[in-house]
């Protein structure tokens, strides 16, 4: 818990936050919290922002490394730049609907975050959101993005659950994260647009030399590419060869069946 003696406030905004850390909850009447009001305390372990609270200044949480939980309140529009980098201990963020922009490297350095959750109301991400986001596994974005920054994930490779966006959206070193999303939400009959489908399936078409090593790798592309038949005659060969460069016997067991019940 905390006492009020341990936040700096004027003309209600928290400027600075001088308590011990542990479970921060921050006081009713908050309207905003400022820049780096609580940087590098490292023993903040987690922050319950009220509602009412509309702007959250940038570097606010900038090196709290035991940092591992924040409820963030809706009416917040904007998580600024560098806001909770360097925030090693978090582990998942929901960002709450109405944010409608994510500022550059907002989550960068942040290691041990494994998901992220953006609404429908983000209209764009910054450079290097959640670069070194190394543990970064799932990323969901519900709203429609046409393209999303180049370096948004640098250093590290989720996959990009985006029902709403095209495959062009995405950046070359992106584009195995989404397809594996696409392929997630295909197999659970999520409500995906034909047009966008169609664009996927384009593209995996086009670009077999790059999906095959993938869809070894991971079960769910395989099923679709089968589900769908974009698998060719020549590539069951080729398929059979990665098989066994990766030693995935399980896959290459699901590809001689297709083999023998759309080709002999």
């Amino acid at each position: 818990m905390s006492n009020i003696q341990d936040f700096t406030i004027e003309n209600s905004v928290l400027t600075r936050y001088t308590g011990p850390g542990g479970d921060v909850v921050i006081p009713e009447g908050i309207t905003e919290i400022g820049d780096w009001a609580f940087s590098n305390c490292t023993g903040l372990t987690s922050v319950t922002i009220p509602e009412g609270v509309t702007e959250i200044g940038g570097s606010v949480f900038y090196g709290c490394t035991s940092l591992s939980s924040v409820t963030i309140p809706e009416g917040v529009t904007e998580i600024r730049s560098w806001s909770f980098f360097g925030c090693t201990d978090l582990t998942s963020v929901i960002i709450p609907e109405g944010v409608t922009k994510i500022g550059g490297c907002a989550f960068g350095g942040c290691t041990n975050l494994q998901s992220v959750m953006i609404p429908e109301s983000v209209m764009e991400i910054g450079e290097v959101a959640f670069q070194g986001c190394k543990n970064l596994k799932s990323v969901t974005i519900l709203g429609r993005f046409e393209k999303i920054d180049k370096s948004a994930f640098q250093g590290c490779h989720p996959m990009l659950l985006a029902a709403r966006s095209p495959i062009g959206a995405f950046w070359a070193d992106d584009k195995p994260g989404a397809i594996s999303g696409f392929a997630k939400l295909y197999l659970k009959d999520a409500e995906i647009n034909e047009e966008i489908r169609a664009g996927y399936f384009k593209y995996i078409k086009g670009n077999k030399s790059k999906i095959h090593p993938l869809a070894i790798e991971n079960e769910e592309i395989l099923q679709m590419m089968m589900q769908e038949k974009l698998i060719t005659r020549k590539d069951v060969d080729l398929l059979m060869d990665e098989s066994d460069k990766q030693r995935n016997y399980t896959a290459k067991a699901a590809i001689m069946q297709y083999n023998h019940e759309n080709f002999q």
